[in-house]
């Protein structure tokens, strides 16, 4: 593991943590001012939280791959399904350079963004539901606080396991 590429995860958790924040209030702003999710600021609101919701996502995506490669020493091969592979990969132990890192409470939520993500890609705006949408995004507001704990463990983990000279 390169102390470096931890930091790296660390970071993208970060900078996650402040888009997920941004949603948040965001969230709060529309719940204090109820509007219909219909017609073009309707369809402007839901797209804005899709996109923040596909954004949180990706720095997860992110974050997880640089420990693939910082920790487990080995990338993510690219391609069909990959991005289900990450998740079930950092869900699991990896040979005896770490433990599972996610928990299965992270690991449901990041299917759910994952699952959305690919869904908000593959269509056009007008086929989200708005309610929907709202309710993916107080689950995406949380993500990166439960991952960021799954990683501060996997930190623990790494610093007992250090050979003490």
């Amino acid at each position: 593991m390169t102390e470096e590429g931890f930091n790296d995860a660390l970071c993208a958790l970060a900078d996650i943590g402040r888009e997920a924040e941004k949603l948040g209030i965001a969230l709060k702003e529309i719940r204090a001012t109820p509007q219909s999710l219909d017609g073009a600021m309707g369809w402007l609101t839901v797209q804005g939280l899709a996109s923040a919701i596909e954004k949180i996502y990706g720095g997860c995506e992110r974050a997880m791959a640089i420990l693939a490669k910082s920790v487990d020493g080995q990338a993510i091969e690219a391609g069909e399904g990959w991005h289900r592979a990450l998740i079930l990969r950092m869900a699991s132990p990896f040979g005896t350079s770490r433990p599972a890192v996610l928990s299965a409470e992270t690991v449901a939520e990041l299917d759910k963004l994952r699952s959305f993500r690919h869904r908000e890609r593959n269509t056009y705006g007008s086929e989200l539901r708005g309610a929907r949408v709202l309710e993916i995004a107080a689950d995406a507001v949380f993500v990166p606080l439960v991952m960021a704990s799954d990683i501060k463990r996997l930190a623990v983990y790494l610093e007992e396991k250090k050979p003490t000279s």
